[in-house]
């Protein structure tokens, strides 16, 4: 793949949706055979960890391939630091139009999420469940129109990112009888609205750039911003802890018409990774300044692909929960305000048994390379500290605006 430089570039975000839900990762049960299709024809990472259980601090990282103390879009209010450049930003300057279609408020341009795009499409409508202004949605029926109005003009080289919401635990507000009848209710019909994400949204998609003459030279990323814990009691959430259940995630690079050999790769990669990965198969150099937590997934060391060290320690917090966490294909150590616990994720997959009195040494390291990595940057802050529980008290700018901010964080689960 890394030998061939695509000239335009679509990512979807697959909200809330897990890995092991899809079928080009095992799944029998789910039927997605646009996003496996996909997959047939590129490069599928088996092991992408998140880098927060959060949508919008996912997305920071996403964006800007750098870790939440760095790109600052921690926690609800926060936004995108300066100091940082994103991917719209990056491409912009390379000469792409580009369009951003986010899902609901909490993604919209006061978090700097928007910033680089020619269009952020932020005319969201009162769908939210909470019903608050602050969590907003676009209707996914309007996005595609809107997002297939922009394809059809375009006539150089462009980027196009789509937020498929209508995964997440949402009122079923557009999922079709079939997908209810067809597959398990359990989990808010988790199984339904990932089918019928693969059809209304992957499968148009692909359907348009077919329609448009852009399936060979496109490059298509197909990834969630994290997973969701399926709870017993029905009800699905993913802000509770850093378990692997909410920080793995599918990741996807393909071309629709393309016909490189496909790949899977079983080691970690992570969400961090993608913005130097798509710049790199481009043909996009970063700008000299920046300086990316993420590495190019794809940049070749003589005939091999390169085995990043770094990639191979994925950071991840839940700053609402006062958690951070960091994780390699073998192990996960988590510290939190009250408890610290090392997982061996090889024999205890389901993180159940704190490990880490028997493996001292092994804590020890982790420990050191968690607080090095959040130290990374000399202007970026502790990603954790003892007693440092984040609260809705501080930034309390306006009292409307925090009182919906609020309703629509807990309606999602995010507290």
């Amino acid at each position: 793949m890394k030998n061939t430089t695509y000239e335009n570039l679509i990512m979807i975000t697959l909200d809330c949706v897990r890995p092991d839900f899809l079928g080009c990762y095992g799944n029998p049960r789910v039927s997605t055979p646009n996003i496996d299709r996909l997959a047939s024809r590129g490069m599928v990472f088996e092991q992408a960890i998140s880098q927060a259980p959060c949508t919008w601090v996912s997305h920071g990282g996403i964006f800007t391939g750098t870790y939440p103390p760095v790109h600052g879009l921690r926690a609800p209010f926060d936004s995108i630091s300066g100091e940082v450049q994103t991917l719209a930003e990056v491409l912009s300057g390379h000469g792409f139009n580009s369009a951003g279609f986010p899902a609901n408020s909490l993604v919209g341009s006061s978090t700097g999420l928007h910033r680089g795009f020619d269009l952020y499409f932020e005319d969201f409508q009162g769908l939210g469940e909470s019903g608050t202004t602050a969590n907003r949605r676009n209707p996914w029926s309007r996005t595609m129109k809107e997002a297939g109005d922009w394809l059809e003009k375009q006539k150089g080289r462009f980027f196009l990112w789509l937020h498929y919401l209508d995964t997440h635990h949402l009122p079923e507000l557009d999922l079709p009888e079939y997908y209810k009848k067809e597959f398990n209710r359990n989990w808010q019909f988790y199984e339904g609205k990932i089918s019928y994400a693969d059809h209304e949204c992957v499968g148009k998609i692909l359907y348009m750039l077919e329609q448009l003459g852009f399936s060979g030279n496109t490059l298509v990323v197909i990834f969630s911003d994290h997973g969701e814990d399926l709870m017993d009691d029905g009800c699905p959430r993913h802000n509770g802890h850093l378990a692997d259940s909410v920080l793995r995630v599918p990741l996807i690079f393909a071309s629709p018409g393309g016909k490189e050999s496909p790949m899977r790769f079983s080691r970690q990669a992570r969400s961090a990774d993608i913005m130097p990965s798509v710049l790199g198969l481009l043909g996009v150099p970063p700008s000299p300044s920046m300086e990316m937590d993420g590495k190019d997934l794809f940049e070749k060391t003589g005939n091999a692909l390169p085995f990043h060290q770094d990639s191979n320690l994925a950071y991840a917090e839940n700053m609402v929960h006062g958690l951070a966490a960091l994780r390699s294909g073998e192990w996960k150590f988590v510290k939190g305000n009250s408890e610290t616990a090392l997982y061996h994720l090889s024999a205890d997959p389901r993180e159940t048994r704190n490990a880490l009195a028997g493996n001292p040494l092994t804590g020890n390291f982790f420990e050191y390379e968690l607080e090095r990595i959040s130290r990374g940057r000399p202007a970026a802050p502790l990603a954790y500290a003892a007693g440092r529980h984040w609260t809705m008290e501080r930034d309390r700018t306006g009292h409307e605006e925090y009182a919906e901010t609020l309703a629509a964080l807990k309606s999602l689960g995010y507290m």
